[in-house]
């Protein structure tokens, strides 16, 4: 196994801690016909749980907005608005009057609409993919029965660093500072969403880290150096000593900026 993966830096600091995997994936939906009088039942299913994720992100909304401000809080309008698109609910219950089950119908129009968004030619259309994909998960999540909590769930204080392949605008604002000390991604650049709202949460970040998922297995010990752009997994105690020295050097520099300040 590689012990240094190397990617592109996107927001400074070092860290070192538990590596924790995020699969923030669509799950997989299989085909399932409802007979003629189970549609409306199935539909308000579909209702239910629209309304349930659309009652999570205002929740997740009012706490981004208590922890960081209005301004970042503002990402999740558009995932409501998604939610709320008229024509997202009655192309779904169009399928659902078909005979399909409410999780296969929410299912293909939201492929639709991502692959639409994708090839739109107007940039602000193209950037709601990531959003796109987020209502994605959340709903079929709910129509599937799959748990609805946080998509980090760690421990506060365990230092840990998160490695997953890409971080929507809405899952980076969801990461708690006493969880989560840094972030790693498989994809993005230097100006991506993620990068962007690492710098402004002060967590050191890495991107472009290709194939972490498949080289990592998770909990173990590793460094991440943001300004490095380096993961360096499995590290000896002299590089780990070596880390925790420069990160109290790198505190005991904002300690002497903040008091200049």
């Amino acid at each position: 196994m590689l012990s240094v993966l190397r990617g592109i830096p996107a927001s400074p600091g070092i860290v070192v801690g538990p590596v924790h995997l995020l699969r923030w994936e669509v799950p997989e939906v299989h085909h399932r016909l409802v007979d003629d009088d189970a549609i409306d039942a199935e539909i308000a299913r579909f209702q239910r749980a629209v309304e349930k994720a659309r009652e999570r992100l205002r929740h997740l909304r009012v706490r981004t907005e208590a922890q960081t401000g209005p301004e970042e809080a503002a990402i999740f309008d558009v995932q409501l608005s998604i939610l709320d698109d008229g024509e997202l609910t009655r192309s779904t219950i169009a399928l659902i009057r078909q005979n399909l089950g409410a999780e296969k119908a929410f299912d293909i129009v939201l492929l639709e609409w991502r692959q639409r968004f994708a090839r739109s030619s107007a940039p602000m259309l193209r950037e709601k993919v990531g959003d796109l994909t987020d209502v994605h998960i959340r709903v079929l999540t709910l129509l599937l029965g799959l748990p609805d909590h946080d998509p980090v769930d760690v421990p506060r204080g365990s230092n840990t660093i998160l490695v997953t392949h890409d971080l929507t605008p809405s899952l980076t604002m969801q990461l708690d500072r006493e969880c989560i000390a840094a972030i790693a991604t498989e994809a993005g650049t230097a100006t991506a969403h993620v990068a962007i709202l690492a710098r402004s949460l002060g967590l050191p970040a890495v991107v472009g880290l290709r194939q972490a998922l498949s080289v990592l297995k998770g909990g173990e010990i590793a460094i991440l150096d943001g300004a490095e752009g380096t993961l360096v997994i499995a590290p000896t105690e002299a590089e780990v000593d070596e880390a925790r020295q420069r990160v109290a050097e790198e505190e005991g520099r904002a300690g002497v900026i903040r008091e200049l300040a």
